[in-house]
């Protein structure tokens, strides 16, 4: 329930300015429900109830680990709660002096979005931080997985795409990553993923970060995407007044060619021993003397 971190809709405008403090903060139990599934799915139920937990104790101290995460998890909360209303209220602004423009309502949103990423990638950075402190957190099922995958965490996922920097986008596409490497990666390296050459290394992280991208385009909504990805579409939408499937199915072309020059790179590394060394020509058997051959 909303309640679970907010009393007042005074309580959201702390983190979203523009939202309103007038009514009762049960009026936007339906904003919530949908944030809440996603930052369940971010950090486990568990780590959800710890800090829920925490937040109600007479004795909370947003000083404290646990204050600290309940602190960055409201701040997330506010402003994606802040989104859907926006879009919502769009409807009773019609026709009235409160009426903004698309543009001013797409500045609006993006403000809203870029605060809610920071706040999470903020939340997520201390979680794996003190994996002491949030056990359930680094028991759950997705932090397991993906200390199996070749790129396991958003600062190894920059290394190989540097515009995107994102804790909170690198967990969201953790099962697209799996995916990418049973699916491309084990198929062409038997020997995956004990692999000590540098250079077949980064071949490796940049065709699977590319072909991630390329999948996410497709796969997520737009406001799971990072910021750079996320201006690319808007941009295009509204230039050519284009459909935001059919951008992000432009975009997802892109990236894909960018994966499969990786993709040929790594075959090409990966046969090479096999393709080195100087052809010798055989030997002819055959003599002047012979009338019939096949040549």
């Amino acid at each position: 329930m909303i309640t679970d971190f907010f009393s007042y809709p005074s309580d959201l405008r702390e983190f979203a300015p523009q939202m309103p403090t007038d009514g009762r903060i049960d009026d936007f139990e339906s904003h919530y429900r949908p944030q809440y599934q996603k930052l369940v799915n971010l950090i486990g139920q568990e780590t959800y109830d710890q800090l829920k937990t925490y937040y109600a104790d007479a004795d909370f101290d947003k000083t404290t680990k646990n204050g600290i995460a309940v602190g960055f998890l409201r701040a997330a909360l506010a402003n994606l709660i802040a989104i859907p209303y926006l879009i919502f209220e769009a409807s009773q602004r019609n026709n009235t002096q409160n009426n903004l423009y698309r543009y001013q309502e797409d500045q609006q949103i993006e403000t809203y979005l870029e605060n809610a990423w920071t706040e999470l990638n903020f939340l997520l950075n201390h979680l794996e931080s003190n994996t002491d402190d949030f056990t359930d957190y680094a028991d759950t099922d997705q932090f397991k997985l993906r200390q199996t995958l070749f790129v396991k965490n958003a600062k190894e996922f920059k290394r190989f795409y540097g515009a995107v920097d994102s804790f909170y986008f690198f967990n969201n596409v953790v099962f697209i990553i799996e995916e990418v490497q049973n699916e491309e990666i084990n198929s062409r390296l038997k020997a995956f993923p004990e692999i000590t050459d540098s250079n077949m290394k980064w071949l490796i992280g940049k065709a699977l970060v590319y072909e991630t991208l390329s999948r996410a385009c497709k796969q997520l909504d737009y406001t799971e995407l990072p910021r750079g990805i996320r201006n690319d579409i808007v941009k295009e939408i509204n230039a050519k007044n284009g459909k935001e499937t059919e951008i992000k199915t432009t975009l997802s072309a892109f990236f894909r060619n960018k994966a499969a020059q990786y993709f040929l790179k790594i075959e090409e590394a990966n046969n090479a021993p096999r393709n080195s060394g100087t052809y010798i020509m055989p030997e002819s058997t055959l003599t002047d003397n012979d009338k019939f051959y096949m040549p």
